[in-house]
């Protein structure tokens, strides 16, 4: 028997070894980090935003397939109600949404694309305030949740500039070796009798 595996009379026929598929440990040649990666938590919170948003599009359009509007006939000046098929439209609603998420996703590693985020955030929660007086308790009610989810998605984007992620330490400081007590010192001889 060869080291390869084969046989002598396999060697000696030309038989080529077979191939082995060894499974070698992987080594990343990524720098070590450490802290939270809130970056990657304002991406995946901006997917989960985008996913709702076109869902809701998509809902919309089960729900209501179809608008009647009031259109004035050119040639005899009467105003009756047409029916218009507003599916293409939301679907096409609905793909700029997916595009302009993604693209937003995107541009969340970017730190100048965060804090314009962030403006927008803090704009949008202070506008959603300012109506807030006016509303019925149920709308109220939903803004209050919606401001939540807003302060939630501030405070991770205000986390990204706060507490970035950072290089690991090369050399972490070796903890010093645990004292331990000496043994208690043996007992005394027994008296002798």
């Amino acid at each position: 028997m060869l080291p390869d595996g084969r046989r002598v009379d396999e060697a000696r026929d030309g038989t080529a070894p077979t191939a082995i598929a060894i499974k070698a440990p992987t080594v990343s040649l990524a720098p070590l980090v450490v802290g939270t990666d809130w970056i990657s938590i304002a991406r995946w919170i901006t997917m989960a935003y985008g996913a709702l948003q076109v869902l809701g599009i998509f809902a919309l359009a089960l729900l209501i397939p179809s608008i009647t509007v009031p259109v004035q006939d050119p040639s005899t000046g009467l105003i009756v109600d047409q029916t218009l098929n507003i599916r293409p439209f939301l679907a096409l609603v609905a793909f700029v949404a997916i595009v302009f998420f993604a693209l937003i996703v995107w541009l969340t590693k970017y730190g100048l694309a965060r804090a314009i985020v962030l403006l927008v955030v803090i704009l949008e929660a202070l506008g959603a305030i300012s109506r807030m007086s006016g509303q019925t308790s149920t709308v109220v009610a939903a803004s209050i949740g919606s401001l939540l989810c807003d302060a939630g998605y501030a405070f991770v984007l205000v986390m990204t500039f706060v507490a970035p992620q950072r290089p690991a330490p090369v050399h972490a400081p070796t903890p010093l070796p645990l004292a331990f007590a000496s043994p208690p010192p043996p007992p005394p001889p027994p008296p002798p009798d």
